[in-house]
């Protein structure tokens, strides 16, 4: 599962790249309309439907998503703040502070909130009741127990995959720009 919450948070940091993009950017009068749309999705929602909506959330573990995915980021960006800058009292003050402001500023919650009109979308309310259902059976409890460990080898296995043909590719590609493919005992950045 930790895999699954690593890689929606990669995405996530994806849309946050696109979205500063120059080309991602709308006007605050397309803002609006838009926020205005989401919300009225949000509030047109039949209360007995976003109930059950909360319920497969909670049983699936994903009202605790927004929560994973903060640790895993919070994670992420210490290790590559600790690649990439000095080792000093600045960094870590900056760091600490970085990960300190993003915490107060990144609110887990309201991700499961900005989902609910989207399991709405797509979901319906019949079917909503035939997950709930599964999921709390017998059947459904043991699938919610094994789907981490499925996911965590499934995600080690695409892993070693990734990793194999990274490598073959670098030696396909080191006789043709052997100044970019190095040895690897080599620093690629200085041949």
């Amino acid at each position: 599962m930790r895999g699954l919450y690593a890689g929606c948070a990669l995405f996530t940091c994806a849309v946050i790249v696109v979205a500063q993009s120059p080309a991602a950017r709308v006007s605050a009068r397309e803002k609006k309309q838009s926020s205005d749309v989401s919300g009225a999705a949000a509030q047109s929602i039949d209360p007995a439907k976003e109930a059950d909506i909360r319920a497969l959330l909670e049983i699936t573990g994903s009202a605790k998503l927004g929560e994973q995915m903060q640790k895993d980021f919070l994670e992420q960006v210490r290790a590559s703040f600790a690649e990439s800058l000095p080792q000093n009292e600045r960094s870590k003050r900056f760091v600490n502070d970085y990960l300190e402001r993003f915490q107060k500023k990144f609110n887990p919650q309201a991700l499961t909130e900005l989902t609910i009109p989207i399991y709405d979308k797509h979901i319906s309310a019949d079917d909503l009741k035939g997950l709930l259902a599964f999921y709390r059976s017998p059947l459904g409890e043991r699938t919610l127990k094994a789907l981490p460990l499925v996911l965590q080898e499934s995600r080690e296995r695409g892993a070693e995959l990734e990793q194999k043909a990274a490598q073959e590719t670098m030696d396909e590609l080191k006789t043709e720009y052997p100044e970019f493919v190095s040895d690897s005992n080599e620093d690629p950045k200085n041949p």
